[in-house]
């Protein structure tokens, strides 16, 4: 009973550091986010709203980024608190060890990380498409013409043509598994192409072996193979890089991991998106990560007594940093296929894991 009491109220001081933490983290981000929309939109007439609508949208992408963050922060100054107050000295006194102590600050960090997962499969996906709408059509004031549904990309063309590409790799200006459906001004089909790639080489694109479907009047159908056919597409690279790229951070996980599995059965490399898919499924496991290090940095140095508040916020900005630069390296190099994608996404957790680890098993009884 009176462990449990024990745990109540250090898991109930913990979670008020946190929530000051990730108040605070959460407003620095979003003045400052909100002060370069501003900058940027102020000249396109739009309205203070609009900017307002977006931030908010971002709000839940914010706060999954930050927890990491704002859980070191807070399992440093809470066990730091603790210390100064002789109050971990009391419960070494009563017979608890710093293990069970420390537990209390691992489970919510736990919870959390299943938490932010599960957020992942559906919440951040659907929020991170909403705020790019947002971006791009009302406060860039682009029009929206590509879609993502069934693990591929739609794009209305004109007015009477639609395109479905499989795979975008804009790096090389093809795409790849094209269907293009040109209907009548009654939206009746009239023809349909089918090819492998789709360039862009002399300032124009070419379909790439592929199959011409015309559907005449009678019912017939006409088909024309061809090995190259010029298509009339008014969009240059660039442009259609900005429509039809996928990113995976607006696709679900089950949709990703789909996008993924289509990739691999046609062909097609697709570890730019595997290592976002596991790098995904390992970033929530980033909070209970920071919760061990925070626990192993504050408790050797148990002796010194003294609140280091400045310290603890500079330990979590310098932890903070390398985590961030790590994984990004690591996903970078993962999506370039140098290193598995699987061992690209868990790189920076197990790399700070272990250090964690190291630093308890020097820590004294």
């Amino acid at each position: 009973m009176a462990i449990w009491l024990l745990d109540r109220y250090l898991i109930s001081k913990y979670l008020r550091i946190l929530g000051i933490a990730t108040t605070a983290l959460l407003s620095i981000y979003l003045t400052i986010d909100f002060v370069e929309q501003i900058r940027k939109y102020l000249k396109d007439d739009t309205q203070l709203l609009d900017i307002i609508s977006y931030l908010g949208l971002k709000i839940p992408a914010i706060i999954y980024q930050l927890t990491p963050l704002a859980i070191l922060l807070a399992t440093l100054i809470t066990l730091g608190t603790l210390s100064y107050d002789n109050e971990i000295t009391a419960m070494r006194a009563g017979g608890i060890n710093l293990w069970r102590i420390t537990a209390s600050f691992l489970i919510f960090p736990l919870a959390l990380s299943l938490l932010l997962l599960a957020a992942d499969h559906s919440l951040l996906p659907t929020t991170n498409d909403r705020a790019h709408y947002v971006r791009t059509t009302v406060l860039e004031q682009h029009p929206e013409q590509a879609l993502f549904t069934q693990n591929r990309i739609w794009l209305r063309v004109s007015a009477n043509t639609f395109m479905n590409v499989q795979l975008v790799d804009l790096s090389q200006s093809t795409l790849f598994g094209i269907s293009l459906y040109r209907l009548s001004q009654d939206f009746a089909l009239q023809e349909m192409i089918d090819a492998q790639e789709l360039r862009h080489d002399n300032d124009q694109w070419i379909l790439i072996s592929g199959i011409k479907r015309h559907f005449l009047d009678d019912g017939r159908i006409q088909t024309i193979p061809f090995y190259q056919e010029p298509v009339d597409l008014k969009y240059e690279p660039l442009e259609l890089r900005k429509r039809l790229t996928i990113t995976p951070d607006n696709l679900t996980l089950p949709e990703l991991a789909n996008y993924i599995d289509r990739l691999e059965e046609s062909g097609y490399p697709s570890s730019k998106y595997s290592a976002n898919y596991y790098g995904r499924y390992a970033f929530p496991f980033a909070s209970l990560v920071m919760a061990i290090l925070g626990i192993s940095i504050t408790m050797m140095e148990l002796r010194t007594r003294r609140k280091h508040f400045a310290r603890s916020i500079g330990f979590t900005l310098l932890i903070g940093f390398h985590y961030w630069i790590i994984h990004s390296f690591a996903i970078g190099i993962g999506r370039g296929d140098v290193i598995p994608p699987a061992v690209a996404g868990w790189t920076a957790n197990t790399l700070f894991l272990t250090i964690g680890f190291f630093l308890m098993s020097r820590i004294r009884q």
